[in-house]
């Protein structure tokens, strides 16, 4: 038994180039990091390139499908196939510059087979069902991509010592975490535990840029970057 066909298209602007929006888009293997834990996205094969990637998605309460990369044209197009559970088809991410912006869609056209899926696709409408799901994944996309950014615009500030991170440690857990636990003085201790807490609740650094005590950067850059 095989339901009505699927289609669902979902989309999302985000301010950045398509380049920059790629480098997360394809990076399969980070997708556990930023894609809803609810969906239950487990990465199963996949090397150095994104050609040939397999994902298993076992969204709660339902039942468990996989995707496999089927094809890629940088920076614009990834075709997924969808196999092996109780549904069948393709999905499309899609990249559109616009201007300075990219349009990020995704497409699905797929059947759904199995009595239950079947009567559930009697009482409720499966496209929405679906488009709910990637509405929420589309969000930590971009989410995931204003994090990226805004770390990266921070680094020059920092290298304006004339002192540089190599290859940005200054963004490694290990590293965070590696000079904090080895810093002896209280003022730099704080200062990455405040800087930490800034970036990971935007609240909080609103409320320490208005009282003028946002992190000291210059404080960071002088004594964990020495030649």
């Amino acid at each position: 038994m095989t339901t009505k066909p699927i289609h669902a298209t979902d989309e999302i602007t985000i301010p950045l180039p398509p380049t920059e929006v790629w480098t997360v888009l394809a990076d399969f293997r980070g997708y556990p990091h930023w894609w809803p834990k609810s969906l239950g996205l487990r990465v199963l094969s996949g090397g150095d390139t994104t050609l040939g990637t397999e994902v298993e998605i076992n969204p709660f309460g339902g039942q468990p499908f996989r995707c496999r990369v089927e094809e890629i044209v940088v920076p614009e197009r990834i075709l997924m196939q969808y196999f092996g559970g109780f549904i069948d088809g393709f999905g499309e991410w899609r990249l559109e510059p616009r201007g300075r912006d990219t349009r990020v869609i995704y497409r699905l056209e797929a059947r759904a087979h199995g009595w239950l899926v079947v009567l559930l696709g009697k009482m409720f409408n499966l496209a929405h069902v679906h488009s709910r799901s990637m509405q929420t994944v589309l969000k930590n996309l971009k989410h995931a991509l204003d994090q990226k950014h805004h770390m990266a615009t921070e680094v020059p500030s920092l290298e304006d010592s004339g002192k540089q991170p190599s290859d940005r440690l200054l963004y490694s857990k290990t590293y965070r975490k590696r000079n904090l636990n080895n810093s002896a003085n209280p003022a730099i201790r704080g200062t990455m535990l405040k800087r930490q807490l800034c970036h990971a609740l935007p609240p909080f650094a609103q409320f320490q840029r208005k009282l003028g005590r946002f992190p000291d950067e210059r404080l960071l850059a002088e004594n964990f970057y020495s030649p």
